[in-house]
């Protein structure tokens, strides 16, 4: 039934606030959309300057600033000083530079004068940057990226990580906010919020978690109403918003309880469950329906400089609201009020009245006149510009010996244990990537979806006509309806498109589940990929590139990667094509399980997770959830074992968990660097192999800073991994550099440290094509055997 407690919850001021949605609210502000044959159409962060100036973050355009004096607008992008033609998240620091969240190189940052590009090696711990704020405390500057969390001190000119090992649920994030104590708030991607207080210095994290993936039943409730966070903001009023896939939540207590309101669309998705709506539920009358937000997807949040709150949405334009007076103030979309496009992805108040949009679609939008009411006291930028330009911040340091040190101590108390049973981890993302897989991913074995064409996928690896991989679609669909093997381009020279092992180029192919042909609302159909896979321990990728995801409803494409161990009999395994079938239960039932999000790939991402399978009856099932979006695709499943990585000689590398240490079992810490640095590189090798849960899981830090110290190049340009090489008798020591940086993403600079022709022998088209073309790839050709030596002999140690 419909609970009659809705009116005694508490949401008095939202529902009053909501109100004018059924009786005529005021009328919003009218739009002009501003320099769109400049910018594009795909806006994606918007921040203000301390000068004014307004910064538009665009989606493959670069970044552009709008001088509103001079009525100017000036772009940057990598032809002029920008890492990428991405800028996913913008902020203004204390000292008026901008930081600009970039695609898969970190971030940009400009003092007014040049910018300077800081990627991995040189500031945040991930690749991609999803948000970027500061603390109104400190004035540290932080973001969230696709490794975990980075902080930059303006006091110390440090960087410093927070990541699962310091108690975040996951690793990636895609917003930040701060109350006025400068305590955080993360809204992870699927994991809810995390919360730590700057009174101990952010050491302690909790949790709050959302349900899990079914939606709550009713349109309001108590606690979040899903963990699949979009959008933080702190109010002046101190109120916590939190804006979700499934509506706008809000805390009082600072994130202790909660209380959330849906969208109009949540009692379709009700229906829209496998088997419709439980029995005797009842959809909320007429009146509390009108009360509802537009629709159950909030993709930004935002409170003007008279405590106006503004929310965006996927579909449905925007609405405002005042909490001051406890009345809805104005809802707007494309046909009524002139916006180009309803997807609002970034919200921006201004001062002079006139609040911005940036759409994902139809470009940048300004208010054409000033709005009148609780607006017109303005939005005053915080802090002043500099006459002079900023110094730009430091690049992360190397670390020292005490630090060293310090992390083999920590090292020395990770354990050693023995796993029984199934496990299934998620891991961070890789962005960097994209359809350059070769040597990098699925060398044991892979599944390219539908690459083989005619309805055919295609097999990778040395193990991959052994290993059998088969790709359905859930129940919830009309009966016959089965996985859909797409090929969208035959060839292509985009970079984001996977290799095609059969010629040598690029095809987009994947796998659809149909999705496009049922309501957004409906929970399913789903992609399924059911693995069989030998007892072992691996990584398994899957890759999304959402290639037309500029175009139409596949702009809406988010999903949730779902990863569950499960028992399947032959039978089921061998008529998983159709659609309906009982393994879907089993799938549901699996307690084991681990789960990633995927939103906003126009990019291409590998999702990247770490499984153990303990015996021949286990397979490895992954759900790509389609999540209430357009339909749901997926082009690749690849596994490699861990500890044995791809282009170091496949089954002939060292067998996992054999790696003894190179220095024995020394009691005393290192007295230098070199010493240290060595036993550091040697520590995490060995815990690959002994505890690769904890190492595929929390290694990410370890690594980083230990090539920082090994890659950074001097004055004179030389580097310690160089000397060492040189000096230490370290036996295998360039092919262990050449893992850590595997093993951390880095496969351009791996590739430069270390040549192996293990890539070549299984996916010979590459030898092949580099050779001139000759059909023998062999080691018989000696063609082919001068360029491996041409290659074995460009080994160099890069910055």
């Amino acid at each position: 039934m419909y609970p009659p407690r809705f009116r005694s919850l508490g949401f008095a001021l939202i529902l009053v606030a909501l109100a004018g949605l059924a009786d005529g609210q005021q009328g919003g502000p009218r739009w002009e959309v501003l320099n769109r044959d400049v910018t594009g159409g795909f806006i994606v962060a918007l921040a203000h300057d301390l000068s004014g100036n307004i910064w538009v973050g665009t989606e493959d355009k670069g970044v552009f600033r709008y001088d509103p004096k001079a009525n100017q607008w000036t772009q940057f992008n990598s032809k002029n000083g920008l890492a990428d033609d991405n800028a996913y998240a913008i902020a203004c620091d204390k000292l008026g530079r901008v930081w600009v969240g970039t695609l898969n190189k970190g971030v940009s940052i400009f003092n007014g004068e040049k910018w300077q590009n800081y990627d991995v090696l040189d500031g945040p711990i991930g690749e991609r940057i999803f948000a970027i704020t500061q603390c109104p405390t400190d004035c540290d500057v932080w973001m969230a990226t696709s490794a975990g969390l980075t902080r930059y001190s303006l006091k110390t000119e440090s960087w410093s990580y927070y990541t699962r090992a310091d108690g975040l649920p996951e690793d990636q994030a895609n917003a930040i906010a701060f109350d006025p104590q400068g305590n955080i708030y993360v809204g992870t991607q699927c994991h809810g919020i995390a919360m730590a207080k700057a009174a101990d210095d952010y050491k302690k994290w909790t949790t709050m978690p959302g349900p899990g993936v079914q939606l709550p039943l009713t349109p309001n409730g108590v606690g979040l109403p899903t963990s699949l966070i979009n959008a933080l903001l702190v109010s002046r009023e101190g109120t916590v918003f939190a804006g979700t896939s499934a509506g706008l939540a809000w805390s009082k207590d600072k994130g202790k309880t909660w209380n959330y309101l849906r969208g109009r669309d949540y009692a379709a998705k009700v229906k829209g469950r496998w088997g419709g709506a439980p029995a005797g539920w009842q959809e909320a009358p007429k009146q509390v329906m009108d009360t509802l937000l537009p629709e159950d997807y909030v993709t930004s949040l935002a409170e003007d400089d008279g405590g106006l709150l503004w929310l965006g949405f996927r579909q449905q334009g925007y609405v405002a609201i005042d909490p001051k007076t406890s009345k809805h103030v104005f809802e707007g979309n494309k046909k009524a009020d002139g916006l180009a496009d309803d997807y609002v992805f970034a919200i921006l108040p201004s001062a002079d009245n006139r609040p911005w949009l940036g759409t994902y679609g139809g470009g940048v939008a300004r208010a054409k006149a000033a709005m009148k009411g609780p607006t017109a006291k303005g939005a005053a930028t915080a802090g002043k510009p500099s006459e002079k330009p900023a110094p730009l911040p430091k690049v992360a340091k190397p670390p020292t010996l005490a630090e060293l040190n310090g992390m083999l101590d920590e090292l020395a108390k990770v354990p050693t244990p023995k796993p029984t049973g199934s496990i299934v981890r998620e891991l961070t993302d890789d962005w960097r990537t994209q359809g350059t897989y070769v040597d990098r991913y699925g060398r044991f074995a892979g599944t390219l979806c539908a690459m083989g064409g005619g309805g055919n996928d295609l097999g990778t690896g040395y193990m991959g006509s052994f290993y059998g991989r088969r790709g359905w679609i859930g129940r919830n669909c009309t009966k016959g309806d089965r996985l859909r093997h797409w090929v969208h381009w035959i060839e292509t020279d985009n970079p984001r498109s996977l290799q095609n092992p059969l010629d040598g180029g690029r095809k987009q192919a994947e796998w659809d589940d149909h999705g496009e042909a049922y309501p957004m609302t409906l929970a399913g159909p789903h992609v399924y990929g059911s693995l069989t896979v030998p007892p072992g321990e691996y990584y398994l990728s899957a890759y999304f590139f959402n290639k037309d995801g500029h175009d139409g409803s596949n702009r809406y494409r988010d999903y949730l990667v779902e990863m569950r161990p499960m028992p399947i009999n032959a039978k089921v395994y061998f008529n998983l094509g159709a659609a309906g079938i009982d393994a879907e239960d089993g799938f549901e039932r699996a307690t084991i399980r681990s789960q990633g999000r995927i939103s906003t790939f126009w990019g291409g991402c590998w999702k990247r997770y770490y499984v153990r399978v303990p015996d021949e009856n286990t397979y490895i099932t992954v759900r790509v959830n389609r999540n209430y979006s357009f339909n749901t695709i997926v082009s690749s499943l690849f596994l490699d074992p861990v500890g044995e990585l791809c282009g170091f000689g496949g089954p002939a590398d060292e067998p996992a968990a054999k790696r003894g240490t190179r220095f024995g079992e020394e009691q005393t810490l290192p007295t230098k660097p070199d010493d240290a640095a060595l036993r550091l590189m040697d520590r995490m090798l060995v815990l690959r192999d002994a505890n690769p849960e904890w190492y595929t899981r929390q290694s990410q830090r370890y690594l980083l800073l230990l090539v920082r110290l090994l890659l950074r190049k001097d004055a004179a340009g030389d580097c310690l991994a160089g000397r060492l090489e040189k000096q230490s008798g370290y036996r295998d020591f360039r092919p262990d550099v050449a893992r850590c940086l595997n093993d951390v993403q880095l496969f351009g600079k791996r590739d430069k440290v270390y040549f192996s022709e293990a890539n070549y022998l299984s996916f010979g088209w590459q030898g092949r094509t580099a050779a001139g073309g000759s059909e023998n790839w062999n080691w018989n050709n000696q063609e082919y055997r001068k360029f491996i030596e041409k290659q074995q002999a460009a080994h160099t140690w890069p910055e």
